[in-house]
């Protein structure tokens, strides 16, 4: 419908991962903005006013959003636009509470879980997918967890914490519930380690004393004389310390090259029976050369060349496949070097370097032990299959995670979300890509893709008419789904309410019909299957193929014919190319061997071999482009005089084109600012170019309903409508000014009524209005920026 057509190079989609969270960005919509489909088609979607305009809004979207804090990539809520959050590539650590996990991935965080103290870092209610926590000076250097809180050290060495704060752990009072606050004189902090109700920071510049805890101190977590504080203590003879973890009541860490422990000394937490009383710090000698060490819980292990020493409780396995309960300290033997080491409450797990492998022991009531069972203990260490070639691993309460890379893979408990389904799954941080995509197209309210490579074509949103999948009962295809019909196409285009592709073979068409924009013929208006609009194998494809509201247009090739567009469908204003009420319009003689086509509304316009600009059909807004306001021409006009163009997007009453020189021009309706011209009145009925120093070099340009959007510098700008957040701004308006979505490698952008897909190295992300499942990521009426699980 929407959008212009021309090679596309090296497009990237997303690996479909399983999602479960904290907080999910709030839903908003106004009840009534978008009513049920009109099957009369005499209003239009949307059209709330009846008045003809078939816009989705009438003004009345998005006042539910009075606070301004959900605009697209505005995570601080201060009304200003932030960077839109690109896939990690790599997750350092993950670290867990009673019922929510947090990540640490490329220095930012992300949380998901119950929420009920706050301890996912936001304000609202549990529920979601894993959220980026804002307020964080990224990258953030260290990240630990306990019941009911969690801690972070930012890039500035600065200590934030967020959750409860019964004992004092987060070192004040947050200014607001919910949301990380600064912990005092907690600063110059490397690490950081969170047990029940205390904390313990790692400082690089203190000399005597380089570890400072706060929080609950009733069994010496806080060192000698400390009972408990909210102002952080040193703990004195740890300077020099490189690693550290904390358990219930007990904290282990590696200083001056050795391990020691202080806090609860019960059931060996400290490492021996009898723990030294005159140092607050217990020498674990058998732990030497420690690589990584591990507490949670009442137990530690430690990670040194083939073996892993576990010390503390054992009531349920825990130590190394001791097959007794009693607490005690032991060393185990492995075949390949431990590169990780990890602990639950009552589990213990370790990372084999050769084969990746993952091995685990201990409580498995949960299934944490990843063995595909549950049971009530295994002292045996056995390897979770079939997971191979795992770079860390992080057991939580009852649940553990895997890392390669930037994939997460949960198993374990569920009950509060902090693995994925309580078996095996991914968990999305942000979806990797893994695919690579050859085209991205959008309609009215509908996307579709295609893999490079395949002939797998997915296309998700609004199916009333049968535009998104060949079944009946789907009205909504909230996730992308392939869209066997299609066959195996070069090019594919969306109209407004119908999809097209073109192949060897001619031009075939399924969903809305009743105005000959399948195949010539007035069909009924639903059609959930596909008809061959050119009807012979002469046909040939020369290019790209696209829909306007009732009539589509593609550029293709008869017999020895030059190539040309070719359109069928409704030409009640001339939009087929000639006069009269036929259904099928030969190739303009102005456009022979033309380049690029594009169709939107009741108006059609291509590119000659030249460069020349022409549209055709209707002109009620100066969508002609030529100077003039009338009832619209079935003669091609040229825009522009003698300037040539590239690439070119027109819709339902403005367009867009992109000339020689890597100007953005659009002409046409302008009150909602899609125009980006100053003027928010009467129409623009010559092409002007877009203003602005980034706006130069544009490679790809898509037109909206009301909204314009381009890709400059491999960065995507849009401008217009905002009231769905369909052009990336933080205020839901219109009139929105050419913006920086703050996305990097963009290479396509396309767009719907108020909707916009974009194509980057990263994947497809889609955002504006997802009244009609348009994002593509499976949660309806989310309007926030998602990536696409293709």
């Amino acid at each position: 419908m929407v959008r212009r057509f021309y090679t596309l190079l090296s497009l990237c989609g997303v690996v479909a991962l399983l999602t479960c969270g904290c907080d999910a960005i709030a839903s908003f919509y106004a009840s009534d903005a978008h009513p049920s489909i009109d099957a009369d088609a005499d209003i239009g979607v949307g059209d709330t006013t009846r008045d003809g305009d078939i816009g989705v809004f009438d003004g009345d979207v998005g006042i539910t959003d009075t606070a301004r804090d959900i605009g697209v990539g505005d995570t601080t809520s201060d009304g200003v636009l932030d960077a839109m959050v690109q896939p990690p590539t790599s997750v350092a650590k993950i670290v867990y509470g009673e019922r929510h996990t947090c990540a640490l991935a490329d220095g930012r965080v992300y949380c998901w879980g119950d929420n009920d103290r706050g301890q996912c870092g936001v304000s609202s209610a549990p529920g979601g997918s894993p959220q980026k926590l804002s307020g964080l000076k990224e990258p953030v250097r260290d990240l630990c967890a306990n019941a009911l809180n969690t801690c972070a050290v930012d890039a500035d060495g600065k200590v934030l914490c967020w959750g409860a704060n019964d004992d004092g752990q987060l070192g004040a009072t947050p200014a607001q519930p919910g949301k990380p606050g600064f912990v005092s004189n907690a600063k110059d902090s490397d690490l950081v380690g969170c047990g029940d109700g205390f904390v313990c920071a790692v400082t690089t510049s203190a000399t005597s004393a380089n570890i400072y805890c706060w929080g609950r101190g009733d069994s010496g977590q806080l060192g000698p004389g400390s009972m408990g504080t909210s102002t952080p203590v040193p703990l004195p003879g740890s300077n020099n310390t490189t690693l550290i973890s904390c358990g219930t009541s007990h904290c282990c860490a590696k200083i001056n090259s050795s391990v020691y422990c202080w806090g609860n000394a019960q059931d060996f937490r400290l490492g021996s029976a009898t723990p030294a009383t005159s140092n607050p710090l217990n020498l674990v000698s058998a732990a030497a050369n420690a690589r990584q060490i591990a507490s949670h819980g009442d137990h530690t292990c430690a990670a040194h060349d083939k073996n892993v020493t576990c010390w503390g409780a054992n009531d349920r396995g825990q130590l190394a496949g001791i097959g007794v309960s009693t607490p005690m300290l032991t060393t185990s033997a492995f075949s390949d070097s431990v590169s990780d080491v990890s602990v639950g409450v009552a589990h213990s797990c370790a990372v084999l370097k050769g084969s990746g492998a993952v091995v685990c022991w201990g409580d498995d009531r949960y299934g944490q032990l990843g063995r595909g069972i549950t049971a009530d203990r295994a002292y045996t260490k056995a390897p979770v299959t079939p997971l191979a070639q795992q770079e860390r691993v992080f057991a939580g309460a009852n649940n553990t995670c895997a890392v390669t890379g930037a994939t997460i893979t949960c198993w374990g408990r569920n009950t509060f979300g902090q693995v994925g389904d309580g078996t095996v799954a991914r968990v999305a941080l942000s979806q990797a890509p893994s695919k690579k995509l050859d085209q991205l197209a959008s309609g009215g309210y509908h996307v579709c893709a295609k893999s490079s490579g395949t002939n797998d074509v997915r296309c998700w949103g609004l199916n009333a008419q049968g535009q998104s999948a060949a079944a009946q009962s789907d009205r909504l295809v909230a996730s992308p789904r392939p869209y066997a019909g299609m066959g195996f196409p070069a090019q594919f285009g969306l109209g407004y309410e119908h999809s097209c592709a073109v192949s060897t073979g001619g031009v075939i068409c399924a969903g809305r019909g009743d105005g000959g924009q399948l195949d010539g013929t007035a069909r009924s208006a639903s059609n959930y299957v596909f008809y061959t609009a050119t009807g012979s194998s002469d046909w040939q494809s020369a290019g790209g193929v696209d829909g306007g509201r009732a009539h589509t247009c593609a550029l293709l090739k008869y017999l020895a014919l030059p190539a040309g567009v070719y359109c069928w469908g409704d030409n009640s204003s001339g939009q087929l190319g000639f006069a009269g009420v036929g259904v099928f319009g030969l190739a303009q003689a102005a456009l022979g061997d033309a380049i690029a086509v594009s169709a939107g509304g009741d108006t059609s316009c291509g590119i000659a071999a030249g460069g020349a600009l022409y549209c055709w059909g209707g002109n009620d807004a100066g969508q002609l482009g030529d100077g003039t306001v009338d009832a619209g021409s079935h003669l091609a006009r040229r825009l522009g005089g003698t300037q040539t163009f590239k690439a070119v997007s027109v819709g339902p009453s403005h367009g867009c084109a992109i000339d020689n020189m890597g100007a953005v021009q659009c002409w046409g309706r302008r009150q909602e600012g899609q125009l980006a011209n100053g003027s928010v009145s009467s129409f623009d009925i010559r092409p002007v170019v877009i203003q602005g120093s980034a706006l130069v070099n544009a490679t790809a340009v898509a037109v909206g309903g009301r909204h314009s959007c381009a890709v400059a510098s491999a960065k995507l700008y849009c401008w217009g409508d905002n009231r769905a957040l369909q052009s990336g701004g933080a205020l839901t308006s219109t009139n929105q000014p050419p913006t920086d979505l703050m996305l990097t490698g963009v290479q396509d952008v396309v767009a719907g009524e108020a909707h916009t897909c974009a194509l980057t190295t990263g994947g497809a992300r889609c955002f504006g209005d997802d009244f009609f499942d348009q994002s593509g990521n499976g949660t309806p009426r989310d309007w926030s920026p998602h990536l696409i699980s293709l």
